[in-house]
């Protein structure tokens, strides 16, 4: 057992200096500096506009050569015929037809002068007399084709073709398998500027490439004697699951006592994914790790750690942050909760989408709103997989916020609505709900949050820590988010005077909950050789302390900042302050004589370095890349007021904080 001395010990990292206040702070400041109007005066602006009988109007599908779809692989080309059909209203002289596949995943933006280049797109008509411009708008990652008619109105029943990857390299799909991506049409039939979208626009199927990793799961903390779970799952090289695979799989690191067996096979309808119920015949750390061969490739991946053991605090894993194709990320929701249940065996989940941004808008679609309601009561299973109905509160002026509910009757409160468009007023009209609301990216990019309103310490006792977006916890921590805003980091806000508990989350958009430190386009990178550390991305998870897996105790635990964040694996910390849970409000007279922190941790890689912060100064320990630490630190002189929590940095780039233990 490796000892942890006393703070004095420490080497000094970048110790902050609180400056005593020389203006008293503003409280629910409605109009923060960083604060986009422009964006909310868009949004409600397109909410007040009227719209022509012809604006979405019309049809659109596609024409396969066969007259069946061609299987479409994640990431690889492929050519579209897509034919408009114009309404009853048609399309007026200077009316428009936008040609939109979903932003950002990857599909080539549709373009018309580079016949050579990805996603070129031939635009023609056979209307006798109606002349058709088209032009790209938007960005090479974001954007969409514009179809301007000219020459006379486009009629009912007439067509426009749109070749689509049909000539030069073709169009790269979506990176990301799912079903029913979209193709989206809107029309703007009067050319006033005012566009409908055609909400039935043509949808594919995406499917996943070959397998390329395999991801081993276990639970973290088990009880000697008790039955658990190895998840075993297949994904490509961008994380996509059910990939097609036939084969064995060996069990590596098995306990010898234990009746393990030495491999399981894999059939075509597994999916690509496997459970395997173990005993835990005896108590200690287990890691155990699975191994497939695929060709000259050896696929490998170690799971857990899993502590056996009767007194450890149990820890349940979760994303309480995504999103689907509802809004602005990829796959149906279905797809999401099955992927965070049996690809990334999480244990509590809740997606989010956005209120008022995406494609179609939740909070004007009630169908959505109560289908996303419906899916997540349908994968709920108590102690099993606890899935919580919730948004994103997406608010361009006083930052982003999910709401979370832990019951059945969940409702939105959008961000746009006059009624709910501050922090204070959304924290009014969950009040007496099983709710909570999350700050999240709140130190810098893609808008920062508006700290002068104080969060409500039971609606909002959390914050997310890290995401996707980086780390938002101090301006000295690794892989902070983009862009971050000086004094508006957790710490310090936590500097003063609030109180917040830490948790990660993903706010991944690839439909892959719980892994999307795996994914190359949030940052990960696999090692040049097999004996490199392979480079995780960023992402984000939240370990939450409890005796059940349930809504009420996730809630209970929750409220009582018991739970710990980590930027994706599932690292163990059991940390308690003389006897007191992490996220403990402490008085001060509670306390011994020589309080210290006593210190658990199993990591999944090589621990680098233990940080620990005492209300804002910094002091660090080097690890040696050992992946196991037990110790104490002692804290001299502690004040009422003061708080202090720990954060963990692995070799391979992740990172973990204990939520803060609270002086008073």
């Amino acid at each position: 057992m490796a000892a942890l001395l006393g703070l004095a010990t420490l080497t000094g990292c970048g110790a902050d200096t609180i400056e005593p206040a020389t203006a008293k702070p503003v409280l629910d400041d409605p109009n923060p500096p960083y604060a986009l109007w422009s964006k909310v005066d868009e949004f409600r602006k397109d909410l007040a506009a009227e719209r022509s009988a012809s604006d979405g109007g019309g049809s659109a599908q596609i024409q396969w050569e066969s007259g069946a779809a061609p299987v479409l692989h994640a990431g690889r080309p492929a050519s579209f015929d897509l034919r408009y059909r114009t309404g009853p209203e048609g399309i007026a002289v200077g009316g428009q037809i936008h040609f939109m596949p979903e932003p950002f995943w990857g599909w080539s933006v549709p373009q018309t002068s580079r016949p050579q280049r990805g996603g070129f797109t031939q635009v023609t008509t056979d209307a006798e007399g109606v002349e058709l411009e088209a032009f790209s708008v938007g960005t090479a990652v974001a954007g969409y084709l514009v179809i301007e008619v000219g020459g006379r109105a486009l009629r009912e029943g007439e067509e426009v073709r749109l070749e689509y990857g049909m000539e030069g390299p073709g169009a790269l799909v979506d990176r990301h398998a799912e079903r029913g991506a979209h193709l989206w049409f809107y029309v703007d039939g009067d050319g006033d500027g005012v566009r409908g979208l055609i909400t039935d626009s043509p949808t594919v199927d995406v499917v996943p490439g070959p397998a390329a990793r395999v991801v081993a799961t276990t639970p973290s903390i088990v009880r000697p004697g008790e039955s658990f779970f190895l998840n075993i799952a297949l994904l490509d090289m961008h994380g996509n699951d059910n990939v097609e695979f036939e084969g064995a799989v060996r069990i590596r690191n098995r306990p010898p006592t234990w009746n393990v067996p030495e491999q399981v096979h894999l059939i075509p309808e597994d999916d690509g994914r496997k459970r395997i119920e173990i005993r835990a015949e005896s108590s200690g750390v287990v890691r155990l790790a699975v191994e497939i061969q695929i060709g000259e490739t050896l696929l490998r991946s170690e799971a857990g750690p899993t502590w056996v053991d009767a007194d450890a605090e149990r820890v349940f894993w979760g994303d309480l942050h995504g999103h689907s194709n509802f809004s602005d990320g990829t796959g149906e929701p279905d797809e999401w909760f099955d992927y965070a249940r049996h690809t990334a065996a999480l244990d509590f989940v809740s997606l989010t989408d956005h209120d008022h941004f995406g494609v179609r808008f939740i909070d004007q679609s009630p169908d959505l709103w109560e289908e996303l309601c419906s899916v997540a009561r349908a994968h709920h299973a108590p102690g099993q997989f606890v899935t919580l109905p919730g948004y994103e509160w997406t608010s361009w002026v006083h930052g982003h916020r999910h709401v979370v509910f832990f019951e059945e009757d969940a409702e939105m409160f959008s961000s746009v609505d006059e009624r709910y468009e501050t922090p204070r007023q959304l924290w009014q009209a969950l009040e007496g709900r099983d709710a909570l609301t999350f700050a999240h990216h709140s130190a810098g990019d893609p808008i920062p949050t508006n700290w002068t309103f104080h969060p409500d310490p039971i609606l909002e006792p959390v914050t997310e820590v890290m995401s996707v977006h980086g780390s938002s916890e101090a301006a000295d921590s690794p892989r902070p988010v983009r862009n971050p805003r000086p004094g508006n980091f957790v710490r310090d806000v936590l500097d003063k005077g609030v109180t917040l508990g830490f948790i990660g989350s993903g706010d991944s958009h690839d439909g892959h909950p719980g892994l999307a430190h795996l994914s190359p386009v949030y940052g990960w990178r696999p090692g040049r050789t097999a004996e490199d550390v392979e480079s995780l991305g960023t992402g984000g998870v939240a370990a939450v302390m409890g005796d059940s897996l349930t809504r009420t105790e996730l809630l209970t635990s929750l409220r009582a900042r018991n739970c710990y964040a980590t930027s994706g694996p599932r690292m163990i910390l059991q940390t308690t302050l003389d006897g007191h849970p992490i996220g403990s409000a402490i008085p001060l007279t509670s306390l011994g004589p020589k309080p210290a922190i006593d210190v658990v941790i199993l990591g999944t890689a090589g621990l680098a370095r233990l940080d620990m912060i005492r209300s804002g100064t910094v002091s660090s320990m080097p690890l040696q890349g050992e992946r196991r630490f037990m110790g104490s630190l002692s804290l001299e002189d502690l004040q009422a007021g003061e708080y202090v929590y720990l954060r963990i940095l692995q070799e391979d780039g992740s990172l973990a904080w204990t939520s803060p233990f609270f002086i008073e």
